[in-house]
């Protein structure tokens, strides 16, 4: 099955349609920028991913990578895959990585400023193999017919020595399609699709070059329902009902759940696939009501705002939980001025966790360049460049085969816990390890302080920054 991803319901930005960004942050070349200098002198104290301190990081199992194919060092003619390493050190030419984005929504926007905030912090610590790092973004418009042309462009035409982004399924099936032809190393910085997992497994040397430091749908769906099973019984949510939007991706999720819920104690009551454009929740509410249920759990990543401030304005007599993009937004509060108290989403961390302690600076850096903390993309954009600096420093070289096999023993410290990835074999193969030991995603409540919104983490426990709060009219 293909499992899309959807877009965010984030707000849009102004930019011409098709717009693709080339930037060439060299050292030197930097903007001045004094809130990312001050994040870069904090994270070199810390440990940052740059090269200097974290190759020794390079220990784990699994994960995947493959360069691109860069620089040989040669001297022109095509020069591309190289007979080994030793020539990237020796060359001069920039490194390129280019990075699909859907630039018309924050989801977009934040994976292009995550991912330019590692390459300006490469940069301005000697870039990769001693050579400059530039980036090529291309606005992928969430349509595969533009992301195809994109791709074909960056990897044939700029041959560039890595890829990056994505974010909806049919864009991720592009990049799956035209790596048959480059053999350009992919690290996805966003998006679920299950089908480049099943391509590796079934033709590994055709589609080994996919790699992904973000969630998919099945590691996303064991997270959300490990929130469920550890907190039901402390909150008395006896009685579970859970909403689907009607997406293809969300199919998987409720397979999961259905099969997972009688291993545990609480019951589920309800679970019921609804249209995505639904805009009047009533019905679905009524439902629930009817099911007495204690939680209504709702899978409703795109258009799930409504249900949201219907839930809180008409005080319906259970708790709500799930996923909704626009929820992990730290303006969120104000754009529903208010009428998300009480409502518990999940979110790749939350703004002053220290995850790792690398965490809190990039947040605070990124707060204060783009006057917002970052959504997943941001952290993803971050972590997928920094991998691919790391592990191209250690294998001396930016060729994709050799990179594929060094990020498949990668280990490193990250902005989410440690990077490793899926080993061959696995369902998930060389997508990010997802479990408490590694990167797992946080549960959090909004919640009223002072009159202001606050997003408090309830869970895992050893990142929580505040105390459940039932609504107040339960």
């Amino acid at each position: 099955m293909t499992v899309e991803e959807p877009s965010s319901s984030s707000e849009s930005v102004d930019r011409p349609e098709g717009r693709s960004r080339a930037t060439n942050t060299a050292a030197g070349g930097a903007s001045d920028n004094s809130s990312r200098r001050k994040y870069l002198a904090a994270a070199g104290a810390v440990g940052t991913l740059g090269l200097a301190g974290c190759l020794s990081d390079i220990v784990g199992e699994n994960g995947d990578g493959d360069g691109g194919d860069g620089g040989d060092g040669g001297d022109g003619g095509d020069g591309g895959d190289g007979d080994g390493g030793d020539g990237d050190g020796g060359s001069s030419d920039p490194i390129k990585i280019g990075a699909l984005a859907p630039l018309g929504s924050t989801i977009g926007e934040d994976l292009e400023f995550g991912t330019q905030m590692a390459v300006d912090e490469l940069n301005e610590n000697g870039g990769i193999l001693g050579r400059e790092v530039q980036l090529d973004v291309r606005d992928s418009q969430n349509d595969p017919g533009v992301a195809q042309q994109a791709y074909t462009e960056l990897t044939l035409q700029e041959e560039v020595d890595v890829t990056m982004g994505g974010w909806l399924g049919g864009v991720i099936n592009v990049i799956m399609e035209g790596m048959r032809d480059s053999q350009t190393l992919h690290i996805c910085s966003g998006g679920a699709s299950v089908q480049p997992n099943g391509l590796i497994a079934d033709d590994y040397d055709t589609y080994k070059y996919w790699f992904r430091v973000a969630e998919n749908s099945y590691t996303s769906a064991r997270n959300r329902f490990t929130f469920i099973r550890d907190n039901w019984e402390q909150h008395g949510w006896e009685r579970i009902g859970v909403i689907y939007e009607d997406f293809a991706y969300n199919e998987q999720q409720q397979e999961y759940f259905d099969e997972q819920f009688p291993n545990i104690g609480a019951e589920q009551v309800m679970s019921t696939r609804y249209p995505a454009d639904t805009e009047d929740f009533s019905t679905l509410f009524d439902q629930a009501e009817s099911n007495d249920v204690d939680m209504l759990y709702g899978v409703m990543a795109v258009g799930g705002t409504p249900a949201v401030t219907q839930w809180h304005n008409q005080e319906r007599p259970f708790q709500l939980c799930g996923v909704v993009s626009a929820a992990q937004r730290s303006s969120y509060w104000n754009d529903v001025n208010g009428n998300c108290q009480y409502f518990v989403p999940p979110t790749a961390t939350v703004p002053g966790v220290e995850v790792t302690d690398l965490t809190v600076p990039f947040q605070e850096s990124f707060r204060e360049q783009y006057d917002h903390y970052p959504l997943l993309t941001g952290y993803y954009g971050y972590m997928a460049a920094m991998a691919y600096a790391e592990a191209a420093e250690a294998a001396g070289t930016v060729d994709s085969d050799e990179l594929v096999t060094q990020l498949e023993d990668y280990s490193g410290k990250s902005l989410l816990g440690t990077l490793e990835f899926y080993e061959q074999g696995h369902e998930s193969v060389h997508d990010a390890i997802q479990d408490k030991d590694h990167i797992f995603w946080q549960f959090f409540q909004w919640q009223e302080e002072n009159g202001n919104g606050a997003q408090r983490a309830l869970w895992p426990d050893e990142f929580s920054t505040g105390e459940y709060q039932p609504p107040s009219w339960l």
